[in-house]
């Protein structure tokens, strides 16, 4: 498919799943607003989400073929070491 988009959220630090044993269920916003605009404009629309779903990596190896681009969502105070 080639309007495919991969969204990415980022994991608050990178040994998040090993202090954290059961899923934390958020919204992530911004990737949220901007999935909304694409898939109305026709767009076939993938947000992953690391900190809702452990096996994030093979989400992402999964849909990664025809993507036609992907996006990730950082913010300073989700980086461990800033």
């Amino acid at each position: 498919m080639r309007n495919k988009i991969i969204l990415v959220n980022t994991l608050p630090r990178l040994d998040y799943w090993a202090y954290v044993k059961e899923p934390q269920l958020g919204v992530p916003m911004g990737l949220l607003s901007i999935g909304t605009v694409l898939k109305a404009n026709g767009y076939d629309v993938k947000i992953v989400d690391p900190v809702v779903s452990m096996n994030y990596k093979d989400i992402i190896e999964q849909n990664i073929d025809g993507c036609l681009f992907s996006g990730i969502s950082v913010m300073t105070s989700g980086i461990a070491i800033s």
